[in-house]
């Protein structure tokens, strides 16, 4: 009876974001948080099982997007196994973040194999959504200026998107990761305990992302090469994410240490997130932890 009710849920979860998609949305963000959920609760195989109906109805009503939540369920079941074998929460992060990648990958390549562009429909709907009288602050410019700018904008846009689609599937595997983790002690689940985020450090190579990329946005200027100065900026982008969250962690850590109360420390941590300048000395205190060790964890973790 468990299973069928699972059965049932999971079917109907996957009708409703099918439901969703088909008017503009391509994936409810935070289904994959019941899927990890369902993973703890009766394996994974019985999850995947379950889960079959759901997607075979929603490949039947809406065959366009059935490869979304096919992605959508791989990342949940994932996410599930992941935090059933207590993995660090940092190493979730990453390697969910490239799992998702890889399953967006492969939809691309179904997509494409299929004659269709459903991947890249926001981008071709740039021109529907994103009309110049739609922007307020650009009527303070003329008709000529507008236009230009638009056209810069939406060009930036599509540059960038490869990294803009990497931090956008971290941002999701961390709202699951983090969901899923609140919600499993309601149902009975002990869950190994871990180091917050104020004490996750990247591997000293990562740094390299951050270093190319920076490297490969002066070549393409020096040498007049677009292709080489837009995967630079990819690559800068992307590498960046992870160092941000590190130094949000350093400055929360310091803000612990002087004893400043928790609604004071998110605030001043949502202060950082919205302010562009705060950003960039997050990202960098982030990148300079990787040789100057501002937490001192060794000697945290030696007490």
């Amino acid at each position: 009876m468990s299973f069928l009710l699972l059965s049932v849920a999971l079917c109907f979860l996957n009708i409703s974001v099918a439901m969703f998609a088909s008017i503009g949305l391509p994936l409810l963000v935070l289904l994959p948080t019941p899927l990890a959920l369902a993973v703890q609760r009766k394996g994974v195989l019985a999850t995947i099982l379950a889960a079959i109906p759901g997607l075979l109805a929603v490949g039947r009503l809406y065959p366009d997007v059935w490869p979304v939540m096919l992605s959508v369920i791989l990342l949940g079941i994932y996410l599930g196994w992941e935090v059933s074998m207590d993995i660090e929460p940092s190493d979730i992060l990453w390697q969910g973040t490239i799992f998702a990648a890889g399953l967006f990958l492969l939809w691309t390549a179904w997509s494409m194999h299929q004659g269709n562009s459903i991947v890249f429909l926001w981008i071709k709907q740039l021109d529907t959504y994103m009309k110049p009288e739609n922007l307020p602050y650009l009527q303070a410019f003329d008709a000529e200026q507008r236009l230009q700018m638009f056209s810069e904008l939406k060009r930036t846009i599509m540059e960038i998107y490869p990294s803009l689609l990497l931090i956008y599937l971290t941002l999701l595997v961390i709202a699951n990761l983090w969901l899923t983790r609140k919600l499993l002690p309601f149902f009975g689940e002990r869950l190994k305990p871990y180091l917050p985020f104020e004490f996750w450090r990247i591997a000293h190579p990562v740094v390299w992302g951050i270093i190319v990329g920076i490297l490969f946005v002066f070549a393409g200027i020096e040498w007049n090469r677009a292709a080489l100065h837009m995967l630079g900026v990819n690559l800068f982008i992307s590498f960046s994410l992870p160092y941000l969250i590190c130094g949000l962690g350093i400055i929360s850590l310091q803000l612990r240490r002087m004893q400043a109360g928790d609604l004071l420390r998110r605030l001043l941590l949502l202060l950082c997130i919205l302010q562009p300048f705060l950003i960039q000395a997050a990202l960098w205190l982030g990148v300079f932890d990787t040789w100057c060790d501002f937490r001192k964890l060794e000697a945290l973790k030696e007490n």
